[in-house]
């Protein structure tokens, strides 16, 4: 059977340990088939905060992130986030 050379993969969630585990059974699970994530592309960053790198990622030519909105742009639930995507700037 043959494989596609790159699958794309996007986890969200707001509790990092729901993460990692997603990560360990995505891992687990390509293991079983003889695959691998691949560790340079592999990543878990925060959309809206800066924490070992920069906020939001890139996937598939997309940047994601969030945006805190303050009190001026606040909706109807208060104040929260805005979640922007754009064309990513990184060169292939």
């Amino acid at each position: 059977m043959r494989f596609p050379s790159a699958t794309h993969l996007v986890v969200l969630h707001q509790d990092r340990s729901v993460i990692e585990q997603a990560q360990q059974i995505a891992s687990h699970w390509l293991a079983s088939m003889g695959l691998e994530l691949r560790p340079s592309k592999t990543r878990i960053t925060h959309t809206l905060h800066q924490t070992a790198g920069p906020a939001g990622f890139d996937f598939l030519g997309f940047h994601v992130r969030h945006y805190a909105v303050g009190k001026t742009h606040r909706g109807k639930r208060g104040r929260g986030f805005k979640t922007i995507i754009k064309p990513s700037t990184a060169t292939q």
